[in-house]
């Protein structure tokens, strides 16, 4: 009787209250936070996309050729060496293929008011002090090409590839994509702009971002930057041909096959497109599960705020955690012990292993799992 009481509903609703509780009390230290003396004369624009092609290479560069310095988010320390008036590329150059900023110029003479830091970052606490742009696609096409990015490392077809967790989220890409964009709607200083506008109308849509930023330039310095970034150049620069898919705003119109892959999508992230008017023919919607019992049982949403922080629903039937704690079991079976073992070098693959260890921990601490069972050893003795 004791141990179906320690189990109940009211129980594990009392102890995932109890995590959020006590998470929040943890002091968070961000990225950058050694920078923050050196940059209190600079405002600090933030800039984000989901985790896949939506376009953020074309803002970064047209930024970088209007003379905005532009630093990733987890290296942004490193990314420039300022040697006292222009500042060098330094770790940076990570990105130097896919930046035609970066092509004939290895520094630049930054404006000193304006720093843009990029990242496919969620809205973490301290970026509640800072304007956001955000830059999103019609998530039907954006995880086509993700996916096509990472075939090559994932023996997985792309239904299987869409089913297969985010590491951060340890969502599958549908919930993640929706978790995503439902969160940085709480932002109370976010502009969010579309691929599928800048490939409309790429100069409305730069002009819509230097508004927002707060800043001016010069038409022909616009003009400019505009031509250096255009994907037409980069093509001619890469010496490939030019593949008017990739920048169509509606691509995945043009494929077919993929009809059951899409209608996955449309009926996950149905709510969630609809607001960003990606989704005009009417679907089975699914419902949006409320985050909060899975964000408090994943260490990465932890100094990620929620507005509304009280479970609403049975965590035993939350959409979230059951599909996440689905995966967690046949993870725990050693079922993709091969595709761990062969890309474990992968940050990627190391984080989903931490998150989904702490996960299942958690998961049983607020009985939402049965222990783990005990090794042979200690049971024989």
């Amino acid at each position: 009787m004791q141990r179906a009481c320690a189990c109940s509903k009211e129980n594990i609703l009392v102890l995932i209250l109890h995590f959020i509780t006590e998470l929040s009390k943890i002091p968070r230290i961000s990225f950058g936070q050694e920078l923050r003396q050196d940059l209190q004369q600079t405002r600090t624009i933030y800039f984000t996309s989901p985790w896949m092609p939506c376009g953020s290479f074309w803002l970064a560069n047209c930024l970088l050729e209007l003379g905005i310095k532009v630093s990733t988010y987890r290296k942004r320390g490193r990314d420039w060496r300022f040697d006292g008036t222009r500042h060098h590329v330094a770790e940076f150059s990570r990105f130097a293929t896919l930046l035609p900023a970066f092509q004939d110029n290895d520094s630049f003479l930054f404006r000193p008011d304006i720093e843009v830091v990029w990242g496919h970052i969620f809205p973490y606490s301290h970026l509640h002090r800072h304007k956001v742009l955000l830059f999103t696609r019609d998530p039907r096409d954006a995880m086509y090409y993700q996916y096509l990015r990472e075939r090559p490392y994932l023996d997985l077809s792309y239904q299987e590839w869409l089913h297969w967790p985010f590491h951060e989220s340890l969502l599958d890409k549908m919930d993640n994509w929706r978790l995503y964009h439902r969160l940085w709607e709480q932002h109370n200083d976010l502009a969010v702009f579309r691929f599928e506008d800048y490939c409309r109308n790429s100069a409305r849509t730069l002009q819509r971002v230097l508004d927002f930023i707060g800043i001016s330039v010069e038409p022909a310095s616009f003009e400019h930057a505009l031509w250096r970034s255009s994907y037409e150049r980069y093509c001619a620069q890469k010496g490939r041909p030019f593949d008017p898919d990739k920048v169509r705003h509606d691509a995945w119109m043009r494929r077919e096959g993929e009809e059951q892959a899409q209608l996955l999508i449309e009926q996950a992230a149905g709510t969630a497109m609809s607001r960003y008017r990606y989704l005009a023919k009417r679907v089975p919607l699914l419902p949006e599960p409320d985050p909060s019992t899975h964000m408090a049982l994943n260490p990465f949403f932890h100094d990620i705020p929620l507005l509304r922080s009280k479970p609403s629903e049975d965590p035993a039937t939350n959409l979230y955690v059951r599909k996440t704690l689905a995966f967690c079991k046949v993870y725990e079976t050693g079922a993709h012990a091969n595709i761990f073992e062969k890309y474990r070098d992968l940050h990627t693959f190391r984080e989903l292993d931490k998150n989904i260890g702490i996960y299942l921990h958690h998961a049983r601490q607020v009985g939402l799992m049965k222990p783990a069972p005990m090794p042979v050893q200690e049971v024989c003795a």
